[in-house]
């Protein structure tokens, strides 16, 4: 991935891999391997480190718009094969396990703050020499990353970079380790492979709909895509206008008491029990207020009570419910009592409040 954004060193020490590979090939190489249903199948082992099918096809997925990106429409098609692509994406994916592994082993780390300042100092992502977050997204997204897999994969890169650099560094060669990458880019191997045409597969393959219930079920991470948002802000820190805004002593008394006239009063939540007298005596409404006032003491509840005897009908069937009341918003007498009231307190009946409602 640093090679699209900037030029690596190509010294021959460079090239050195120091590791034992190995490649575990089900059946017939590449081609076979790339062929399975499981994406979780593994197609190559290093060091211990398994290669997933699905790394596979990402890799030359990336491979591909990496070629699309850099050569337009004057890439020939056979540079775009799928055979082609997957050889050079496990060929990669091998040599990364086993700088990752030499990385690990030298105890070499990239922290989240390196991989921050390399990408702001990527001249690929820059604008006037500012970091330009729009090329930054446009880039990542060409190649179908998100920003956190991508970042994942550049503190990758970093990481297996560093003894890469540190063997370049070097001031000599020596001649045993030339012959010996020599020897090793010039090895050949001869092999036997089968080619599968995916197309001639699917015409003689039969699939239900059971079946494929079945896969989706059994693979359902394999078909998840992490939540993603895009998100534009604006940092506007306080401490930048100190310096610029000048605040007379009257201003800030007058912002002071306009602060403190806008403070919430205190509320209560409350719930009542309404008895309208406009159609009963108040022998009658007191008779009634005992019976409520005798079923309380008995246990039955006030919302049931209130849903029974008060003529409020805005409330009776929400238990008596209120709401919140502000302190000095209703009636003097109500004001008082419920203010005066503790919490979970239920004023007796006997002594009731009267008011009034022209």
């Amino acid at each position: 991935m640093l090679q699209d954004i900037r030029d690596k060193s190509q010294g021959i020490v460079v090239k050195i891999i120091v590791g034992f590979i190995v490649v575990t090939f089900a059946l017939f190489g590449v081609d076979a391997l790339v062929t399975s249903f499981n994406s979780s199948e593994t197609v190559a082992e290093v060091d211990g480190v398994e290669i997933t099918r699905t790394e596979l096809l990402q890799s030359a997925e990336t491979q591909r718009r990496q070629l699309i990106s850099m050569m337009g429409g004057q890439i020939r098609p056979e540079l775009l094969e799928d055979s082609l692509l997957q050889r050079r994406a496990l060929d990669e994916l091998i040599q990364r396990a086993v700088l990752t592994n030499q990385a690990a082993d030298l105890g070499l780390g990239v922290s989240d703050a390196q991989v921050d300042s390399y990408l702001l100092q990527a001249e690929q992502f820059q604008t006037n020499g500012q970091f330009d977050q729009n090329k930054y997204l446009s880039f990542i997204q060409s190649l179908s990353f998100t920003p956190l897999a991508f970042k994942e994969r550049i503190k990758q890169d970093v990481l297996i970079q560093q003894p890469r650099n540190a063997i370049a560094g070097s001031e000599f060669v020596l001649p045993y380790q030339v012959d010996s990458v020599s020897a090793l880019q010039s090895q050949e191997r001869s092999y036997d492979y089968a080619t599968y045409s995916l197309a001639d597969e699917s015409e003689m393959t039969s699939v239900s709909d059971d079946e494929l219930q079945a896969y989706y079920e059994e693979n359902k991470e394999s078909f998840k895509t992490p939540e993603q948002v895009k998100v534009n802000y604006v940092v506007i820190s306080s401490s930048d206008f100190y310096g610029k805004v000048q605040v007379t002593d009257a201003e800030l008394q007058s912002a002071y008491e306009a602060s403190i006239a806008g403070l919430a009063k205190e509320e209560r939540f409350a719930s009542h029990i309404l008895i309208d007298t406009s159609e009963r005596s108040d022998e009658e409404a007191k008779a009634r207020l005992d019976e409520v006032q005798a079923k309380l003491d008995s246990g039955v509840s006030f919302a049931d009570l209130a849903a029974e005897y008060s003529d409020d009908i805005g409330s009776k069937n929400d238990g008596g419910n209120l709401g919140y009341i502000e302190k000095g918003s209703i009636d003097e007498a109500f004001d008082d009592a419920l203010f005066s009231m503790e919490k979970d307190e239920v004023k007796s009946a006997k002594s009731p409040i009267w008011l009034s409602f022209d």
